[in-house]
Formats: structure tokens, C-alpha cells, sequence
């Protein structure tokens, strides 16, 4: 929609001002950036990545998630509902595991 792609395109500008506010204070001190990346050819299935082809079923698709993400009414689910305690000690175990720190 308008107001979704005008959010977006203010959001945009936004990270363009601080990033560039940032890069001349980087400038500035005398620092140098060493490495930057940015996923731009990531192909997958995730419509929030990035924009595809517009079209109406996909522009539905779009508008139809933005209204479920702003509103989602008594289709909100609270997380300890899909991802339980049992389940977080089980992922924490395993992370610990391999060496990770415990987020607990």
C-alpha cells in the first residue's frame, strides 16, 4: 500500500542519515571501515526480505501481513504458547553444548 511503502521509503532515509552521520564521524576521528556486507542475493521464500515482483496477489500478500503484524486481534499468540519452557531449557542445553553461553 501508499502508506506502507511511504513508511518504508521514510525508514530508508533515516538509516541513510544516521549511517552517513556515522561514516563522517568515522572520517572525522581518522577511523577507517575495514569490511561491510550486505545480503543481496539471498533467493528464498521470505516476503519480508525484500520486494519481488509487484503484483496484485503478491501486493495482497504484502497488505494482508503488515495488517496481521499491526492488528493481529485474537490471532495473537503468546510466545511461551509455540516455544515453551521445556522447549527453551532443551535449545539451551544444546547450545551449551557446543560451547555457547547459557542465555538464562
Amino acid at each position: 500500500t501508499l502508506s506502507c511503502h511511504m513508511r518504508i521509503n521514510s525508514l530508508q532515509t533515516a538509516i541513510l542519515f544516521v549511517t552517513m552521520k556515522g561514516i563522517a564521524a568515522m572520517i572525522a576521528s581518522g577511523r577507517k571501515l575495514t569490511v561491510s556486507t550486505w545480503n543481496v542475493a539471498a533467493i528464498n521464500n521470505n516476503p519480508f526480505e525484500y520486494w519481488i515482483t509487484y503484483n496484485e496477489p503478491y501486493e495482497n500478500l504484502m497488505s494482508d501481513v503488515e495488517s496481521f503484524l499491526e492488528a493481529p486481534g485474537d490471532r495473537d499468540v503468546p510466545v511461551q504458547d509455540v516455544f515453551n519452557e521445556d522447549m527453551f531449557s532443551k535449545l539451551d542445553g544444546r547450545m551449551q553444548q557446543v560451547g555457547w553461553e547459557s542465555v538464562r
